[in-house]
């Protein structure tokens, strides 16, 4: 996805629900670490880990912000984003067919 995103030295992007920041840390790359990375994730302990990792893998381009992305807004007078990238949580959907919803049932729960 970040390839297709074709982010590039220089511009700003978006990253809502970043964590573990694999992705921040690829578009930091692939710009040489110049620009910016906003890097959104309301978790509290993901978001810290997605600190540590991204400050060990040396991604200074990325600012990490601690919100919920449906709800978070750039600063007044921040110039908008140039590329934009969300990864919000599967519902797992794709899989519902493959699911054994016997075990699922009131029954299958019992015999766990």
């Amino acid at each position: 996805a970040v390839r297709l995103l074709g982010p590039e030295p220089g511009e700003r992007v978006l990253d809502l629900c970043a964590a573990p920041g694999g992705k921040a840390q690829y578009i930091a790359q692939l710009m040489e670490n110049r620009g910016t990375v906003i890097a959104v994730e309301p978790g509290a302990q993901r978001f810290t880990r997605m600190q540590r990792f991204l400050a060990s893998a040396g991604a200074h381009s990325v600012k990490c912000v601690r919100a919920d992305g449906t709800a978070w807004r750039r600063s007044r007078g921040d110039p908008p984003f140039d590329r934009a990238i969300v990864d919000a949580p599967c519902s797992s959907s794709g899989l519902w067919p493959r699911l054994d919803w016997r075990r699922l049932s009131l029954a299958g729960i019992d015999r766990l």
